[in-house]
């Protein structure tokens, strides 16, 4: 969001609220797509390897134990 005042415009009709509120709107919806996209993909594919889903949940719960680990 940082990034978003540069994309504004004194002169422009909507104030520069607004324009950042639009910004963030499309940012928003962006990321919502993108994140079901990416969910709906890895259900669809790990949905027939079993082994592999499995494999994959242990490898995220030793990820998370170890952030969890090194940022307390």
């Amino acid at each position: 969001m940082a990034l978003l005042p540069q994309f504004t415009r004194q002169a422009a009709a909507p104030p520069v609220s607004a324009q950042i509120l639009v910004f963030g709107v499309i940012h928003i919806i962006d990321c919502a797509a993108v994140y079901l996209a990416g969910e709906y993909g890895e259900a669809t594919a790990l949905a027939n390897r079993p082994k592999v889903a499995i494999t994959v949940r242990i490898l995220s719960c030793i990820g998370l134990g170890i952030e969890q680990t090194i940022t307390t």
